[in-house]
């Protein structure tokens, strides 16, 4: 990824990460998700292609951001969505489970199985992965 891409990204992260942390009264719930909805949808269609395949799952961050606000709502699938960013964008190591798949654990604990990473971080580490694999053995 290209340094402008790179820093497009962080930028819009850590837009999103302080949008997501206003707090939104009941009433305005529906409203604010809409609105999100609609911004999620505009950097599908505009910026998401300019930076490229940068999202580590599948379906993508903003596909299950989107799923997540449309589901919950702002007060509760932003939070969410939120967190789902972060373990994106955050630490991770990547390692082979007893099965020979791939599986990429975050920071926070979660575990992420090789049908749920995306082509593009498959095609970028997996075959490092096992390499590396082969290596030891």
């Amino acid at each position: 990824m290209g340094l402008m891409a790179s820093s497009l990204r962080r930028t819009l992260v850590g837009a999103f990460n302080r949008v997501a942390s206003i707090k939104v009264s009941k009433r305005f719930d529906a409203i604010a998700a809409q609105i999100m909805l609609r911004v999620i949808g505009v950097y599908q269609v505009l910026l998401s292609p300019l930076l490229g395949q940068q999202c580590l799952f599948s379906p993508t961050c903003s596909n299950r951001s989107a799923a997540l606000i449309r589901e919950h709502g702002w007060s509760t699938g932003m939070p969410i969505a939120r967190a789902q960013l972060r373990r994106c964008c955050g630490n991770f190591r990547v390692s082979l489970n007893a099965d020979d798949k791939i599986e990429l654990r975050c920071s926070d604990g979660t575990v992420f199985t090789e049908e749920e990473l995306s082509p593009a971080f498959l095609q970028r580490y997996g075959l490092f992965v096992r390499s590396v694999r082969m290596d030891r053995s």
